[in-house]
């Protein structure tokens, strides 16, 4: 089940990113992977991720 589709947003550095989300909703993961920190993590072919 796609959660996220068509996302697009930019941190810049010296900012802060709040991610608010119910227990066991994928917070923690959401912001591992957008870090870096998920290395075993393979997503989609079309998907990209920039730092």
């Amino acid at each position: 089940i796609p959660i996220i589709r068509g996302f697009y947003g930019v941190v810049s550095q010296g900012e802060l990113l709040l991610v608010l989300g119910c227990p066991r909703s994928g917070c923690t993961i959401l912001l591992s992977t957008i870090t870096g920190e998920m290395r075993d993590l393979e997503p989609a072919p079309q998907s990209s991720i920039h730092y």
